[in-house]
């Protein structure tokens, strides 16, 4: 079975930077980016601050993001 996403990120200094999030396109829709993100957020414990990015013309990405209200 191949995986359905994938996620890489850094903590450094009290910030949590998600720097690549992809779920592969027949994945969509199925909350695996946001258990992604739930389980980065939890493996990394405490943090300060939350980044995480997308292209501008992404507005699906955008708008998921807002939604997720990473601290």
């Amino acid at each position: 079975m191949k995986a359905g996403g994938a996620v890489s990120c850094n903590k450094e200094d009290g910030t949590l930077d998600i720097h690549r999030l992809v779920v592969r396109p027949d994945h969509f829709r199925r909350g695996i980016g946001r258990s992604l993100v739930v389980h980065v957020e939890k493996v990394a414990g405490t943090v300060d601050r939350s980044i995480i990015s997308t292209g501008a013309r992404n507005s699906r990405a955008r708008l998921r993001y807002k939604r997720l209200a990473l601290p």
